[in-house]
């Protein structure tokens, strides 16, 4: 399960705002803000959208509690 604040880290390793990850995934804003604050548990549906949007665009997760950029996709 991917963790609100892993969503959060990855939105910013990306420089997506909240706004932009809700585009790149088809999730509500408002339902981001929800799950990156804690207060909702997103169902299996919007977790994987939200996790497909951010590996799509170079996220890998690590475990439940990291995430980084991949190698090939990493801007230095």
């Amino acid at each position: 399960m991917i963790t609100g604040p892993q969503i959060r880290a990855a939105r910013l390793l990306l420089g997506w705002s909240q706004f932009e990850l809700s585009r790149q995934s088809g999730v509500s804003e408002a339902s981001i803000q929800r799950i990156e604050k804690g207060l909702r548990v997103p169902r299996e549906s919007t977790q994987t959208a939200i996790g497909m949007a951010l590996v799509s665009a170079g996220i890998e997760f690590v475990d439940s509690v990291g995430v980084h950029m991949r190698p090939d996709t990493a801007i230095y």
